[in-house]
């Protein structure tokens, strides 16, 4: 067993309530710090399946990305149950659609795969091999359709500081933004505003609106395929189909480690 000498790296960790692991270097933890602290202040499942493996000394990675032969914008949606692909033409209507059963308890990443790269439209490029054998329990479940906020700096012209914004999802509680405009050239009066969809930009008639916070939806272009050493499934995932082996095993462990508000 190695015997590790605490120093300043070891401290500024602590503010996190990250521990350097048994054998660990001053870079090996440094790189995990710089990781750790991106993913330490949120709860929520993506958050957690990137956070949790960090402090085992596991890691959550990028295994291939999705790509579509039309260049056309797309919807991927892995979860639980199913991974949705579908793409986006031009006119805002659907293409193609992919819709797969991700149940199939030992089915690995290479059921999948073999699907989407089966179709005219779609194709599912995995990086190296073996990881084609990845069972899916330890598929990352994520969407590429991400929500964002950005506060408008009190000028006419801003910019969402994104690009392929999703029409529709603006949301906005503002004077200055009461009527969606189809064009630039629509603005007429007070109230009337114009998005770019494609490049984020954004401008109201009102020459100097209110600063104000607005919500949106965009496409991201760093969706990627993910695993995760450590397979974190949600404790209502094993009583989804009823009773199984799975949820009586579960029962034990829940009727012991709840606690009940006093």
């Amino acid at each position: 067993m190695s015997i590790n000498i605490w120093n300043n790296i070891d401290e500024l960790a602590l503010y996190l309530g990250l521990y350097r692991l048994d054998g660990e270097t001053n870079d090996e933890f440094v790189n995990r710090i710089k990781i750790f602290s991106k993913w330490k202040y949120k709860t929520d499942y993506y958050t957690q399946v990137h956070s949790i493996p960090l402090q085992l000394g596991l890691e959550t990675r990028t295994v291939g990305r999705l790509q579509n032969l039309n260049n056309n914008k797309f919807r991927c949606d892995i979860e639980w149950d199913y991974f949705l692909l579908k793409e986006i033409l031009p006119d805002g209507t659907v293409g193609e659609y992919i819709r797969i059963f991700l149940e199939g308890k030992f089915d690995t990443i290479r059921s999948i795969s073999d699907i989407i790269n089966n179709s005219q439209t779609f194709r599912c490029n995995i990086y190296k091999t073996t990881d084609l054998d990845i069972e899916l329990g330890f598929l990352v479940r994520n969407k590429n359709i991400k929500i964002d906020k950005f506060i408008t700096n009190a000028l006419k012209y801003d910019n969402f500081g994104k690009t392929d914004i999703l029409p529709g999802s603006v949301r906005v509680n503002d004077p200055s933004y009461r009527r969606l405009i189809s064009s630039v050239d629509g603005l007429s009066k007070s109230g009337d505003y114009y998005i770019d969809w494609a490049t984020g930009f954004i401008q109201t008639f009102d020459a100097e609106p209110e600063q104000t916070d607005i919500m949106f939806q965009y496409y991201d272009k760093a969706f990627s395929i993910e695993t995760t050493a450590m397979n974190l499934i949600p404790v209502n995932r094993y009583f989804a189909y009823g009773l199984s082996d799975d949820s009586i095993n579960m029962i034990p462990y829940l009727l012991n480690n709840i606690i009940v508000g006093e």
